[in-house]
Parts: structure tokens; sequence; C-alpha cells
């Protein structure tokens, strides 16, 4: 009996798929993260948060172009958040004219409760694989992140 030979999978059917899937993916937990936002915070705000919660002590440049945003717009985002309780902007200790952006408790109990409802969101979607395939989707996206991550972005 003949067996037809099973065609390998390429580097760029792979990208194809990561690329056809990661942004759909990206959208719906940003979607779940924005609707577990406290209601008095604008969306940006609220991606202004998640950018000083993954880079503590960054500065208002940084910020304003993660944001896309010019520096006065940033910095009043900045200032609703600290008048707000979210955010500290504290003056650099050794650079006068530099200032750094923290989270306060609040701001990050704010973030906590979005992290947490959307991991139970997500909990609720993956709750039919069985134990093998979480596993291999584990390990996958490990990997995956461990290329695509490996020139230190």
């Amino acid at each position: 009996m003949y067996h037809a030979p099973v065609a390998e999978t390429t580097s760029d059917q792979v990208a194809v798929a990561i690329l056809e899937t990661i942004p759909p993916l990206m959208r719906a937990i940003r979607e779940q993260m924005r609707s577990g936002r406290a209601a008095s915070l604008s969306v940006a705000q609220f991606r202004l948060l998640l950018f000083v919660r993954r880079n503590p002590g960054t500065n208002l440049s940084s910020a304003a172009e993660h944001l896309g945003t010019t520096l006065p717009a940033a910095s009043q985002l900045v200032e609703r958040l600290v008048r707000a309780g979210f955010m500290t902007r504290v003056q650099h200790p050794k650079e006068r004219r530099r200032v750094e952006l923290r989270l306060t408790d609040a701001g990050g109990a704010t973030l906590a409760e979005c992290d947490s409802r959307t991991r139970a969101w997500l909990c609720e979607r993956l709750s039919g694989l069985g134990e093998s395939e979480l596993d291999g989707l584990a390990t996958t996206l490990g990997e995956l992140r461990g290329v695509l991550t490996q020139d230190g972005d």
C-alpha cells in the first residue's frame, strides 16, 4: 500500500498561522481586560496603568511613546491618574528633570481585579481541553515566547 509523503510544515506556514492567530487573541484579551476596568478610567488611562505596571519607574517620554501621543497629552493622563490615586509621579533622585511613574496600591489593585476577571474568562474558554492538550499548549506557548523574544524583547 502506497502512502503519500507528508508535507513538512514550513516556517512560512507557521509565521502565517501566528499572524492569523495572535492579533485576534490579543484583541479578545484586551477587550476582556478593558471590560473589567474601573468605570472611571478611560482606555488610554487603563493602557497607561498597564504600561507602568510592566515598566515601574518609567518616564513620561516612554509612556507617551507607548500610547502614541504627545508629551503634554501623556502628562495630562498621568495627572488624572495621580489625582485619582492610581499612580505616583516621583522626581528621580539624581536627575532633577526626570520623573518616575509608579503604580499606587490602588492602581495595582485595580489592575489585579482586571487580571483576575481576564484569567477567569481564559480558564472558562480553556475548560474544554484535556490535561494533555493544556500541557501541549503551555509547552508550545513557552517555546514560541522563547523563540520570539530571544533577542531581548
